[in-house]
């Protein structure tokens, strides 16, 4: 049984967070669901099936998870993850790949995303501070998403190094 959930998922477990580029409505995460759980319960490395799991957060993030001590994913196997994306955004006209990577709340508390260039016009004119709340797409593990959440304020993340000049 190599798909779990990923809230059963050991901290360990290396997570991809993926961004659909859009709102998901029910329908879109019913068939994403429905088509990641068929493509992880076959997902293998070298013969060896890779425990993996995913979630989808607000309607528009996808994070896939995978215990690299049961086996570890291999660089065909990630190809495939990635093949298995696009082919799946090219049906539900969705762009997991090359979709903005900087998403934030808004003040109406929406998701919204926007390139690097947007994101740093949004902090010059002052729309977006140390407090807003942003998306990590760069979060590492299970654990991480569990305990410093996959959303967090921008104060001490990678969003605050890139746009505020902060080192670490």
């Amino acid at each position: 049984m190599p798909f779990v959930e990923m809230e059963r998922m050991r901290p360990e477990c290396r997570v991809w967070a993926f961004n659909a580029g859009r709102t998901l409505d029910r329908e879109q995460e019913k068939m994403i669901e429905k088509r990641l759980r068929e493509f992880l319960s076959q997902w293998s490395a070298h013969g060896s099936p890779l425990e993996a799991g995913y979630r989808i957060v607000e309607d528009h993030f996808l994070l896939v998870a995978v215990d690299q001590d049961v086996s570890a994913p291999s660089g065909c196997s990630i190809d495939a993850m990635t093949r298995f994306l696009k082919e799946l955004g090219e049906e539900m006209e969705l762009d997991f790949l090359d979709a903005p990577p900087c998403c934030y709340r808004d003040e109406e508390n929406n998701v919204r995303c926007v390139s690097r260039e947007e994101f740093a016009e949004l902090v010059e004119k002052g729309e977006v501070d140390e407090s807003t709340r942003v998306f990590d797409l760069t979060v590492p593990t299970v654990g991480a998403v569990r305990s410093e959440g996959f959303e967090r304020k921008l104060a001490g993340s990678w969003y605050e190094k890139a746009f505020f000049g902060v080192s670490a």
